[in-house]
């Protein structure tokens, strides 16, 4: 994977209409930008508008940073790392973290905890699906 030693990160593509961010990445990719970022703000669920980005150009590496791990299972984020690396091989790669308290608690309304044991546990529960152990 060629991430480069300049990327973009944006939040900026949250807010534009899926096809014009879509045309945003692949005019970045043109300009030569080889790996974007985009961030699990606030209008979009990251995994699939990395999904879309990907489809819509040919060279660049889309990153989450980050992917909140309160969003989803552990288990569909093996899927989902699992398949866009199948389809778009060396192409995406997969940032995940705990966010911020407040986003946790406000948004999507769960108890934030220990960042640390939250990621721990949520990693290893991604590997056991990965190694197609039950978690």
């Amino acid at each position: 994977m060629h991430l480069g030693r300049v990327g973009i990160w944006t939040g900026q593509l949250d807010a534009r209409p899926a096809a014009e961010a879509q045309d945003m990445v692949a005019e970045l990719e043109s300009l030569g930008y080889p790996a974007v970022w985009i961030p699990e703000a606030v209008d979009r669920e990251v995994l699939t508008h990395a999904t879309l980005l990907l489809a819509g150009s040919d060279t660049i590496v889309v990153a989450t940073g980050i992917a909140r791990v309160h969003a989803r299972a552990p288990r569909s984020t093996a899927l989902a790392q699992l398949m866009l690396t199948e389809r778009f091989p060396d192409r995406f790669l997969l940032g995940l973290g705990a966010s911020h308290a407040p986003v946790i608690e406000r948004q999507l309304e769960q108890d934030y905890g220990s960042p640390v044991a939250t990621m721990r546990d949520y990693l290893d529960a991604v590997d056991a699906a990965i190694d197609g152990q039950e978690y």
